[in-house]
């Protein structure tokens, strides 16, 4: 199989990455091009068509129109890196096959071997709370493709929830997306502080597909996201339940995330390429 590989549109610390995923594609007999647009499957660096990842927008539109899959690779969630050139030994990467939601990953109902070895584990379900943090996304995303602008979407949200609570609401901008419009709505404000501030006093998350939806369940805070959320499984969706929010069992929802991110070791030897490989026979 031919990867046509897009490493001179990726974020800085993406050229190891890049080399490890390459390397282990190469133990298993494929062949790499770069920049081609002939392979049979085409690899790039995330689903933010901004900065030096914008001209990955045209690639990924022209192999989706050719029926032809996009891997992609992106900066880990579960243990995130910390060096500026991507050389941190136990940081974990996404890759998944057409963007990075939920049906983008390409393993399931697995056990709970490398979630252990992870070092992986779970903050107790929180009962108490002060405001709903609601997180906005960038809008240069294809995750964000069908959506409305985002302070658009943040002022139907807000309405929404208003519905069913009068708890104070704290929106947050995506960090390289700033919110453009005021929000007027009562008992809103626009917050600055550290993510993590806001979620340790948070009563419920709102998010639309990203981060902030995982990174509230892993710690605890009930999340509300859209279905193609990689929390989905474990979160709600009905802004009813805001005031009475499930908070179902994790386990086998940890199990199943562990596998979505991979250290650069295994990229090198080929596990997850081996993997995806599987899933590509039925492309």
């Amino acid at each position: 199989m031919i990867f046509d590989f897009y490493n001179q549109f990726g974020a800085l610390n993406s050229k190891p990455v890049f080399q490890n995923f390459e390397n282990g594609l190469k133990k298993h007999g494929h062949t790499i091009e770069y920049h081609s647009g002939t392979g049979d499957v085409a690899v790039i660096w995330s689903v933010l068509w901004f900065g030096r990842m914008r001209n990955n927008q045209q690639v990924f539109d022209s192999y989706r129109k050719k029926g032809k899959p996009v891997i992609v690779l992106e900066i880990g969630n579960l243990i995130r890196d910390t060096s500026p050139n991507g050389d941190d030994p136990r940081a974990t990467w996404k890759i998944g096959i057409n963007g990075i939601n939920l049906p983008n990953y390409f393993v399931s109902n697995k056990d709970q071997e490398r979630f252990k070895k992870l070092g992986l584990s779970f903050a107790p379900w929180k009962n108490t709370g002060e405001h709903i943090l609601l997180c906005s996304q960038h809008e240069r995303s294809e995750q964000w493709r069908t959506m409305p602008p985002s302070d658009v979407w943040v002022n139907q949200t807000i309405e929404q929830i208003r519905e069913h609570t009068d708890r104070p609401i704290r929106i947050r901008s995506h960090p390289r997306f700033p919110l453009r419009r005021p929000f007027k709505q009562q008992n809103s404000i626009l917050s600055h502080v550290p993510f993590m501030a806001d979620l340790n006093t948070a009563w419920a998350v709102v998010n639309h597909c990203s981060n902030p939806g995982i990174e509230a369940v892993i710690n605890g805070v009930p999340a509300f996201v859209s279905q193609i959320s990689l929390a989905a499984p474990v979160a709600n969706t009905d802004y009813s339940m805001i005031e009475t929010p499930l908070r179902p069992d994790r386990t086998q929802w940890g199990n199943d995330l562990a596998w979505t991110e991979w250290t650069q070791q295994e990229m090198l030897d080929g596990i997850p390429q081996d993997l995806i490989f599987q899933k590509l026979k039925t492309y």
